[in-house]
This record gives C-alpha cells, sequence and structure tokens, in this order.
C-alpha cells in the first residue's frame, strides 16, 4: 500500500495486473512522461538519483525488475529500505518508517543483499552459529516464496552459504535432494559436483 516506485520496463505489466487499484509510477509510454521525468528515473541506478527522486514523491514501496547486477546495491545497505522480496524477476522493497514500516521490520531481509553478485559478503557469518542460522532461514524463506522456475539466485546463494558454513558431503546431499534445476553453468557444475562427492 502506499505510494509505489516501479521501473519503467514493468510498469505495462503492473497495469495488466493491478489496476485500477494500484496506480504505477512510470509505464513504457515514455513520451507521455515528459523528458525531464525521464531523465531523472535513469539516474535512478546511483543513490544521488535514487534520493532526488524520493524527496520529491516519498515512496512507501519500490519495485524493480530483477537484472542480475548490482545497480540497486545501496539500497540493500540503505537503513531506510529493506527488501521484503525477491526472485529471478524482481525485487520489492518497503521503507522502514512510512506506509509499509511493519511490513518492512516484519519481512525485510536483514542479511540478504539481493543485488550482491559475489555471495563472499555473507561468510562474514558462517562463524557465528547465530547468524549462521539467521542466514539459513532467510535463504529458506526467499527459497520458499519464490516460484521455482525464479528461484536461481536463492538457490546459488544458498548453496554458496552452506559451502560456508558446513561440510561439502552435507552440501552435495542439499544440492541431490533440491527440487528444481537452472540452465546456469555456475549450478550444473555445482551439481556434477555433489554427485561426484556422492559418489555418482
Amino acid at each position: 500500500r502506499g505510494r509505489m516506485y516501479n521501473d519503467y520496463i514493468i510498469g505495462g505489466y503492473l497495469i495488466w495486473r493491478l489496476a485500477p487499484d494500484r496506480q504505477v509510477f512510470i509505464d513504457g509510454r515514455s513520451l507521455e512522461y515528459g523528458a525531464v521525468l525521464m531523465d531523472r528515473i535513469a539516474r535512478i541506478s546511483r543513490r544521488e538519483g535514487f534520493v532526488d527522486l524520493d524527496a520529491e514523491f516519498h515512496f512507501d514501496y519500490l519495485v524493480f525488475q530483477q537484472r542480475q547486477d548490482d545497480r540497486l546495491i545501496y539500497l540493500d545497505n540503505d537503513p531506510d529500505w529493506r527488501c521484503v522480496y525477491f526472485d529471478d524477476g524482481g525485487l520489492v522493497y518497503a521503507h522502514k518508517s512510512r506506509a509499509n514500516g511493519k511490513a518492512a521490520e516484519a519481512l525485510g531481509y536483514r542479511y540478504l543483499r539481493p543485488n550482491e553478485q559475489n555471495f563472499e559478503y555473507l561468510r562474514r557469518y558462517a562463524s557465528s552459529p547465530a547468524q549462521a542460522a539467521a542466514v539459513h532461514q532467510e535463504l529458506d524463506r526467499a527459497l520458499k516464496q519464490s516460484p521455482s522456475a525464479l528461484s536461481a539466485n536463492a538457490a546459488l546463494t544458498k548453496s554458496a552459504f552452506l559451502m560456508m558454513t558446513g561440510d561439502q558431503l552435507s552440501w552435495a546431499r542439499w544440492m541431490d535432494n533440491f527440487q528444481g534445476g537452472f540452465d546456469y553453468p555456475q549450478w550444473r557444475s555445482q551439481r556434477a559436483l555433489a554427485a561426484q562427492i556422492l559418489g555418482r
């Protein structure tokens, strides 16, 4: 609920799915919005561009198409915003002190950074049993709430963190039992390594 920012790329889809109950911020009809606004939106991949836009519109939540890059990593590190949902198709952030503050606190990821392409940021939590358990809990939630065909990011993150926190045999058993497969070279090589560890 509240004021939504969305990528123009997914604006048309959101109109199809949410109209008339929710108003999108922008969609693919860029000529309708004008060059000034489009230029400001183009700068949202930099923190200062987003801060400028948010200062005017005071967004309560943000909906982005997932692009598997680090253009939004500043949001993962911003104390005012929490990612409340992500999959391979999209990301949703809620502001902690605006209309969706309760959702941000209850559902917001505290450890996972879905825009981070290098999973090494999780290594600092691997040596603490309490923090490692919390990370695994967040990863399990991300896998559960994502459609199976859109859960590669969460699955690869879970695999990487299991390697950091457990032994190879536990990791190989998890890989073997995981329901789903992805056509990524990294995933295929991990599945092959798991089979080799399990003697298959």
